[in-house]
Order: structure tokens, then sequence, then C-alpha cells
């Protein structure tokens, strides 16, 4: 899928490692303090970190950090690790990305792959400019929030306050949902999810105005006979509320023409949103395609602006390859998930 808002890009990360991801990381340094901080901090302070200065402190450390590339050019970086005054947290020492990729998801790929590296810490922490509104509504897009702390540095001259982050890997969901295969007579509700609004929004770059789609009840037989009972090459199911039977949303996967994965889908009724069904929805649906129909390999794509959607995949095991056209690439293998 295409992105037609934000910049195209094959965007990557990974940890740095050669001399020309340094120097390229030092340049990202020195360009993103003079992009974002002006008017926030000292401007004596960034009249003397010149470029030369950000190289000197690139080399003199190199560990624990990551790099977003977009090709072989570096965009963004990020600093983890933890503090020897406080070693039972983590942290995220530092997050930039150059302005001109405000927007395509690079940001949210470093701060993923950061807290990877950061998984064992029972809670993340960063300090974070307080006048600062973009980066903070940026780390709360990523799942911290103010713990209360502040500090005024007497090096640029400006307050920073606290934001934490907890790890909370391993909890159970509770078990409020079931796929259910719809009848022809059940297609209603299929047709109601297309020609809604709100639910369709994020589809609106391909189906203007609104994303919605027409499924009239004239195309009901083809479309079962294309998507039902055609397992393991297609499946598609609603997600069913055990409590009183409604439905909530839907799951699908298809083998891709592309290659040995099957492309997936998910989508929520939009007044269930923000229930915690979409996780619930992923497990049911990676639970079918991987034990019962032994699929070796699910694949998804969407756009970069989707942060909920993306932390919902993430958390279900997806591991993001990049970024491709302004949309997250996101993968999980058979054997990833039977071994999580």
């Amino acid at each position: 899928m295409k992105n037609f808002d934000q910049k195209p890009a094959r965007i990557t990360v990974k940890k740095m490692e050669t001399d020309a991801e340094i120097r390229g990381k030092a340049y990202v340094h020195w360009k993103a303090w003079h992009e974002a901080y002006p008017g926030l901090v000292s401007q004596d302070y960034l009249d003397r970190f010149t470029l030369e200065k950000a190289e000197k402190m690139a080399f003199s450390w190199t560990d624990s950090l990551l790099v977003a590339l977009d090709g072989d050019r570096v965009i963004g970086f990020a600093g983890y690790g933890t503090r020897e005054e406080e070693p039972g947290f983590g942290e995220v020492f530092a997050l930039y990305v150059l302005s001109e990729y405000y927007g395509t998801g690079a940001g949210l790929l470093l701060m993923d792959a950061a807290m990877e590296q950061l998984k064992a810490y029972p809670e993340v922490r960063l300090w974070v400019l307080k006048e600062n509104a973009r980066a903070i509504r940026f780390y709360e897009k990523c799942g911290f929030t103010p713990d209360g702390q502040e500090l005024f540095s007497e090096r640029v001259s400006a307050s920073e306050i606290r934001m934490c982050r907890k790890n909370s890997a391993g909890q159970a969901l509770p078990e409020e949902l079931e796929l259910y295969v719809p009848k022809r007579e059940d297609l209603w509700f299929q047709e109601k999810l297309l020609s809604d609004p709100a639910t369709m929004s994020y589809n609106a770059p391909w189906f203007p105005p609104d994303g919605c789609i027409l499924f009239p009840e004239s195309d009901w037989d083809e479309w079962m006979r294309d998507w039902i009972g055609n397992e393991p090459e297609c499946f598609y199911a609603y997600l069913r509320r055990k409590a009183d039977g409604a439905f909530v949303g839907d799951v699908n996967f298809h083998r891709s023409g592309d290659g040995d994965w099957w492309d997936m889908g998910i989508v929520l009724y939009a007044p269930y949103r923000g229930k915690g069904y979409a996780a619930q929805g992923l497990r049911l649906l990676l639970d079918r395609a991987f034990r019962v129909d032994a699929i070796p390999c699910l694949h998804n794509d969407f756009e970069t602006g989707r942060t909920a959607a993306y932390r919902a995949h993430r958390a279900a095991g997806f591991r993001c390859a990049g970024i491709d056209d302004g949309c997250w690439q996101l993968r999980l293998t058979r054997e990833e998930y039977l071994h999580q």
C-alpha cells in the first residue's frame, strides 16, 4: 500500500557499527538540535554545539546506539541503556530524526527497537525538554507518561521532565471474543462495516472520499464462494463477543501472490475500538493461522500514522522489517509464534 501523505522511504533500523554510520549519527545529532531546539535551549549552547563537536561525541560513545537508515543514509538514531545510580530501570537517553523525516514512522521504529533492547526492565524512562510539545506528544504515542519529576539543566538553561513506560509483557488477556465464520445471512454485518465512514476512514486514500466500499447483496454469493471453506488458501471470520453474540469486527488471511506468505487483515467496527479487542482478535487470528491451518508466515502492512495498530501487532509478536513507501512492513512466522 502507498501512503499519499508521507515521504516515500525504505527505512530500516540497525545497531550503529561503521565509521560512516557514526559520522551520519553525528550529523543527525547536530542537525536535529539546530532544527528542533532554537527557542527551547540556550542559543549560546546551540552556537557552541558544532558538527565537529557532535562527531567527537559520536566517536567517543558508540555502544548501545541504533541508527535509522533510508538506504545507506543515516536519518535518525537512538541511544539506550541504564544509569549506574538506577540499575533497575532502562532508559532511552536520546532519540532524534531529521525534520524531513517527521511523520514517516522512523521515530517510532527507533523507539520500538530501543524498547526491544530494554525489555528486561520493568520500567523504561526518558527525559525531555518541558517546553518541547512535539516530542512530548510523540513519547505519549509511544506509551510514555510524565511521572512528576522535573529538573533544570544548567547546561542548556532549560527545564526537563521525566516520562516513564511500564513493560508489561506476559499479561494474560480476557477471553471475551471468539471467531465466527459467517453464513450468507450474516453478511449484513460486513456490509455495515464497509459502509461505515468512521470504521473505514483508514481506507480513504484508496477509496475517496471516506474509504467506504460498496458490498451489495448481489455480490454475496460470489464472495462466499471465494472466501468461505477455502482454507488454508484463505480464511475469513467475524470477531464475535461471547457474552451477547455481538459482531465487533472481522479478520482474514489469504495467500500472497508475491511469495511464500499470507497477507492478513483485521478491522474493528468503530464503536468497539479502545476496548482491547484488537489484541484479542489478533491472537485468535494467529492461533487459527499457525495452529490450525499451519500457515508458514503472516504479513501485514499499513500506514505509519496508525500507531495503535502498530503497537497491537508488535505486542502480538510481529517483527517490523522496516518502512517501505510510508508503510510499516510487519511479519510473523509460524516458528516464531509457536516459540514465543
